[in-house]
């Protein structure tokens, strides 16, 4: 059996990377040896953006504190049982996503779910079970349109098993 974790865990976040890393080790703590447990190797654009961004200027203001930062979670990567491949690129996860024949996937983390166009939905995966691990969508409120209601509908649906924060 073939379990791919989908989070968060590139991002500068003590909180998220510990999540990451905490389910992968009490899944592997819990499971028997045939099965493997990777954490699907997924960087959004958006954060590319972003660290970017916090990285660059770290650099012109020499800020170290902020490059240590860096450092140690890039370090920390190391840790972690990564997929074999590494995506950018929302299309292109999708695709690998499928060609890696994943029985169970498990998304998860904080705000996953806060947008309607991001792969943590799940959308074009139709061959895996599918669970969703403390998930939260912080920017969803009470003033959603009616097609997004509908769309969140429809999604839940899919999922097997699905765990809130």
């Amino acid at each position: 059996m073939k379990i791919g974790l989908l989070t968060y865990h590139r991002v500068i976040n003590y909180g998220a990377y510990m999540q990451a890393y905490s389910l992968m080790k009490a899944l592997e703590g819990i499971t028997h040896s045939e099965i493997e447990i990777e954490v699907i190797d997924y960087i959004s654009p958006n954060h590319i953006r972003r660290y970017g961004t916090i990285l660059t200027k770290a650099l012109c203001e020499r800020n170290i504190e902020k490059l240590k930062q860096f450092l140690a979670f890039f370090r920390a990567q190391k840790k972690l049982k990564l997929s074999r491949f590494r995506s950018f690129h929302p299309k292109f996860l999708e695709d690998k996503i499928e060609k890696s024949k994943y029985d169970v996937i498990i998304v998860g983390s904080d705000e996953v779910w806060r947008d309607f166009e991001n792969v943590y939905w799940l959308r074009v995966v139709h061959n895996s079970k599918k669970m969703a691990y403390a998930v939260s969508s912080r920017n969803l409120n009470s003033k959603l349109r009616r097609e997004q209601i509908r769309f969140i509908r429809e999604n839940l649906k899919e999922f097997d098993y699905i765990g809130v924060r």
